[in-house]
């Protein structure tokens, strides 16, 4: 199957594993355990906010987490074409200025109908 990796949905979408354009010292990686903690998506690597996850979230997914796993986990993120990585930041900036923006817009309504 062919996924799209031109847009931002499509490259959320794309499975982590065993994917031929994520690899580490040119072989696709497959940890089971990630698997197991939710990961299958690079949608499911990213918080809420849109960063990448970080040991305290990683920890909070499996309690049983090494830093030896967090350096893995680290690997993993940084073996993402970096074309996507700033794809995500990009999104991310556009998602939180839109958010501010909306935000001083329901300032300027709540003051001026006194909601």
């Amino acid at each position: 199957m062919e996924w799209d990796n031109e847009t931002i949905n499509g490259v959320l979408e794309q499975p982590r594993w065993n994917n031929k354009l994520i690899c580490i010292q040119n072989k696709s990686v497959y940890y089971p355990q990630l698997i197991k903690m939710g990961i299958v998506t690079i949608v499911n690597m990213l918080t809420e906010s849109g960063n990448f996850l970080g040991f305290n979230e990683l920890k909070q997914k499996e309690t049983l987490l090494t830093m030896g796993n967090y350096f893995l986990w680290l690997g993993i993120v940084h073996s993402l074409p970096c074309e996507w990585r700033r794809m995500i930041k990009a999104a991310i900036s556009v998602h939180f200025h839109n958010l501010h923006c909306q935000g001083s817009l329901m300032k300027i309504m709540l003051s001026k109908f006194k909601l």
